[in-house]
């Protein structure tokens, strides 16, 4: 268990939390990239015209109503869960074999992983007893009892935050635009 004078210890936990929070955010924002270019409602710039009907070195969204509503009603409401469901369809729709079938747990394990540091108040709090401060369980949980266990967490989801994002970086860019 970490000692009650773990400042230190608590300082590492957030950093961890905060870089594997940053590195979820990172994928998820790359999901909602293919799931907007496939769907159609990737922002279509244009050059933006001042009022004297001169173009500037400005664009602006000539879809920007479309691709707000988007964002806000679907996007921002859909877990991380559901956008590597689409994206799994996505590939599906494509004919695409390129996704190794080990990749579909690493992104469980990732979720999961995410999901721990994020949900869990024993990064925040270290000093008391993580086993009541659960807010739910994953097979993760079960795991940590001290900083090396949430050390080992953190090596291994910056290890599938490399190999997911690979994946779908070069996903995002041999997709088909429709």
């Amino acid at each position: 268990m970490i000692k009650k004078d773990s400042g230190a210890n608590k300082r590492a936990i957030a950093q961890m939390r905060h870089e594997v929070i940053d590195n979820s955010i990172r994928i998820e924002n790359l999901l909602n990239r293919i799931i907007q270019t496939d769907l159609g409602l990737e922002p279509h710039y244009v050059p933006y015209v001042d009022e004297l009907g001169n173009e500037t070195d400005f664009e602006e969204i000539e879809n920007i109503n479309q691709v707000s509503r988007f964002r806000k009603f679907f996007l921002d409401k859909s877990s991380l869960e559901k956008k590597f469901e689409i994206l799994k369809d996505i590939l599906r729709k494509n004919k695409q074999k390129s996704v190794p079938e080990k990749f579909w747990k690493d992104a469980k394990d990732f979720r999961e992983i995410r999901n721990t540091f994020a949900h869990t108040l024993a990064p925040k709090y270290p000093d008391k007893n993580p086993k009541k401060l659960y807010m739910f369980i994953t097979d993760f949980d079960c795991k940590i009892k001290d900083i090396g266990d949430w050390n080992k967490l953190y090596v291994k989801h910056t290890k599938l935050f490399n190999e997911i994002h690979k994946i779908i970086f070069n996903l995002f860019h041999s997709l088909p635009i429709t």
